[in-house]
């Protein structure tokens, strides 16, 4: 098993439930330093194991916690310690279908994130916003999407507008900002601050965006942000605060040092492995309101790897983040293992009351014994 990586949950995009479990092994990795994994490589794996066993599928996401991983990502950074038995990561996985026009590439203005969508040849651009809220957890009333520099009506058909295979889209989202005065810490009543909207005449380099944004010091003598604390906003995607690398100045575009980071309007949860005696920690999900901005950071001295999870709360509010098993059973609610809606399957309820697909836990749990783990909740690390 020292040949062992992770095991990568998988289902199918029209489906509700996993259709299983892969065993990813470096070796499955040719000539690649670990530590330059990407999820891209990761997908390239996954592809070519499940061609032998279920024909052609495609993956048409690696998800972590539900929510979309970039393909640029460095697995290392993901995976604190690449083991356990908690089902992190999932893989959404696509049959083409005959009638597939070709993929088209959507870029996010603000972070650079690009996803892979395919298209038939009567899609609109209100059937393109579907399937990137399949895809990218991105609400369909939270997208403008524009191409060509025109910004795209929801009933237009993408033929007529020109977008055909390997064009690309580009997607900015609604979403609000705040300004952080310079003191902001998490010295203040457990790390929460009031929010100031209005963001006239405000130094740029302290506006925050809603999800997750990571904070340092600008060493840039010539930038007007030196020796000031600056925020580089990741929105919804996880980060590593200890692995992920630097970030950037937003004023200077320089590289700064991550210090700490702060949440606004999401769900959000840490996970690390302490440097003293390499035992992991997991958190349990915050939520954190639109009105405040709270700062939390453990610190990064005493960490090995550090990794910050961020979800958009409306995403979040079906999974319970406190479930009790007296709690009512909606069909809507979603399974956190396979991270689709319950509709009427038969569930489970684990020993710490968040509910389950049945046929996702036990297939979850026989995975785990055949290994030789503990099966755990993927919500709060319990024990199934």
């Amino acid at each position: 098993m020292s040949n062992f990586i992770l095991p990568v949950l998988w289902r199918d995009s029209q489906r509700r439930g996993l259709r299983g479990v892969l065993d990813v092994y470096k070796s499955d990795i040719p000539q690649r330093q670990f530590q330059d994994v990407t999820i891209s490589d990761l997908v390239a794996v996954l592809e070519h194991k499940i061609r032998g066993m279920s024909g052609s599928h495609n993956v048409e996401a690696v998800m972590l916690y539900g929510t979309r991983l970039s393909d640029d990502r460095r697995l290392e950074a993901i995976i604190p310690g690449l083991e356990g038995g908690s089902p992190r990561i999932l893989a959404v996985m696509r049959v083409a279908p005959a009638n597939i026009a070709g993929t088209i590439t959507v870029i996010e203005t603000l972070t650079g994130k690009k996803t892979q969508v395919s298209f038939e040849t009567n899609d609109t651009v209100a059937n393109l916003k579907l399937k990137i809220q399949e895809i990218e957890g991105i609400p369909v009333h939270e997208q403008i999407l524009a191409f060509n520099n025109s910004r795209l009506d929801d009933c237009c058909l993408l033929a007529p507008c020109c977008i055909k295979k390997r064009s690309i889209v580009y997607l900015a989202l609604k979403l609000n900002r705040v300004f952080l005065p310079s003191n902001v810490s998490s010295e203040t009543c457990r790390g929460l601050t009031q929010v100031n909207n209005d963001l006239n005449n405000v130094p740029r380099w302290r506006i925050a965006s809603e999800g997750l944004n990571i904070e340092g010091e600008c060493t840039n003598r010539t930038c007007v942000a030196f020796h000031q604390m600056i925020i580089h906003s990741f929105h919804f995607e996880s980060f590593n605060l200890v692995l992920g690398g630097s970030i950037l100045c937003p004023v200077c575009h320089f590289s700064v040092k991550p210090i700490t980071c702060g949440y606004y309007n999401c769900a959000w949860k840490y996970e690390g492995i302490r440097k003293r005696d390499g035992v992991s920690v997991t958190s349990p999900w915050t939520d954190t309101k639109e009105s405040t901005y709270q700062n939390v950071s453990p610190g990064c001295a005493q960490w090995r790897s550090l990794l910050i999870v961020v979800k958009r709360r409306n995403a979040f509010g079906t999974t319970k983040l406190t479930s009790y098993s007296s709690d009512p059973v909606c069909k809507d609610d979603i399974c956190v293992i396979c991270w689709t809606t319950f509709w009427y399957v038969a569930i489970t309820t684990a020993p710490c009351g968040h509910r389950l697909h049945r046929f996702c836990s036990d297939k979850w749990s026989k995975w785990c014994s055949d290994h030789d783990c503990l099966p755990s909740c993927p919500i709060c690390r319990r024990q199934l």
